[in-house]
């Protein structure tokens, strides 16, 4: 894990955050599906097991998420299926829903302001902020993964 990543994580902390362990990598599907995503970025994956705000209704995804291992009540994919369900007769919609989600990779999720995800997008590299019902409508948060963890200290 990057320096700075290292400190992103202490912020947290030092901030209400609580986060554990050491982390594990992401599973081989996953990091097939993006494999466009940074190397600093699955470095910082396996880097905790878990990163809760201290309201516990926001929380960073981590490589035991993204296997299916977490004691979290949503899957790391769980807004593209919820969107997919809704899709089931249109085959096009179902497509375009993939699509979307095959260039944002989500980093985290919350309920704070009802069901939102905080996605990394494929196109330059900048966290995105969508919220439900239209999880695929999204407006730009952050430049990157950094900016990202700086605003979640303060959060």
């Amino acid at each position: 894990m990057s320096t700075q990543h290292h400190n992103d994580l202490r912020a947290l902390i030092e901030a209400g955050w609580k986060v554990d362990g050491a982390g594990t990598r992401p599973p081989p599907t996953l990091l097939t599906r993006y494999r466009w995503l940074p190397s600093a970025v699955i470095a910082f994956l396996e880097s905790f097991d878990s990163a809760v705000a201290p309201d516990e209704t926001l929380w960073l995804l981590s490589g035991w998420d993204y296997s299916g291992e977490s004691e979290s009540a949503f899957a790391w994919n769980e807004f593209e299926s919820l969107s997919l369900r809704s899709a089931d007769d249109d085959p096009e919609w179902r497509e375009e829903i993939v699509a979307f989600w095959d260039d944002h990779f989500p980093l985290a999720l919350s309920v704070r302001s009802g069901f939102e995800h905080f996605s990394l997008q494929r196109d330059g590299r900048t966290v995105v902020h969508g919220s439900g019902p239209e999880f695929e409508e999204t407006e730009p948060f952050a430049e990157g993964l950094d900016e990202f963890l700086e605003f979640l200290g303060s959060f």
